[in-house]
């Protein structure tokens, strides 16, 4: 039955995404570049396709905390990424902002148009030239004023757990001078884990945006420090739940069991 239910909202997320994209449309030819410099009425079309999914999912709690570190900015958005369900849930969730991402997720129906509009950066992946321009990219919307949200750890983790983060977007960060923004989400890897079709629908996700890191010292430095600091954030509750009816009651924690005495043989 979970499998029906995914594929009705799947659905739903390409439907809706088609008419968010021709509403952006009609509001983009007023609000033009010329007008709207950081293209924000794309970027509010992006959060309510992040909204518009998460109200399909009335049984799965978001929980955001934090979200007052994000006072003054811009910010090159660092979060953990372990499903596909991070995109929705960051949109949701988090003040506007730009995407860098791969050209396959970037590139399918309605999210191609969405990210072109929105002017969202296609990851280099072995572009000739494509590091600088990747660089380009996002230093012109962080002087602009643009968040943008990168995953430092490159793909999704398939068990949950955080990764190494990349020396790349500390670089991106620290060419443009900004600071970075460490962001733990939990519990998503459970909604819809790495390579699976099914969401489950209920169940709890928490995004914690966590204290801005400056750019100042060895890039590898920087990135350890920032990861260290999502994966300390994590709740391992979230990443291996099983939720039960009321998703919104915090599970009773789970206890290893005793070792064994090993049984002395003669």
């Amino acid at each position: 039955m979970r499998h029906i239910w995914s594929v009705f909202l799947w659905s739903f997320i390409v439907l809706w995404g088609l008419v968010l994209c021709v509403v952006g449309t009609l509001l983009f030819i007023p609000l033009n570049p010329w007008v709207d410099p950081k293209r924000s009425v794309w970027d509010f079309m992006g959060k309510m396709w992040g909204k518009g999914v998460l109200f399909m999912l009335p049984f799965i709690d978001v929980e955001l905390v934090g979200a007052e570190r994000m006072g003054k900015g811009p910010y090159l958005i660092c979060p953990n990424h372990t499903s596909i369900a991070d995109t929705v849930v960051l949109l949701a969730k988090l003040p506007l902002l730009k995407f860098v991402g791969r050209s396959a997720l970037l590139g399918i129906p309605p999210l191609s148009i969405q990210a072109r509009m929105a002017g969202y950066i296609n990851a280099s992946e072995g572009e000739e030239g494509g590091p600088e321009r990747v660089l380009r990219e996002v230093t012109m919307w962080l002087k602009r004023g643009c968040n943008v949200l990168v995953f430092p750890e490159g793909t999704r983790s398939k068990d949950g757990r955080v990764a190494r983060f990349r020396k790349g977007p500390i670089m991106l960060a620290q060419a443009a001078g900004v600071k970075i923004l460490p962001v733990a989400v939990s519990g998503n890897h459970y909604i819809i884990p790495k390579g699976s079709f099914s969401y489950r629908f209920y169940g709890r996700v928490r995004v914690e945006v966590l204290e801005p890191i400056e750019c100042v010292g060895e890039l590898k430095d920087i990135a350890a420090k920032a990861r260290n600091a999502v994966r300390d954030a994590l709740k391992p509750e979230y990443l291996w739940q099983e939720a039960g009816p009321n998703p919104r009651q915090p599970a009773e924690p789970v206890s290893a069991p005793a070792p064994t005495p090993a049984s002395n043989q003669s």
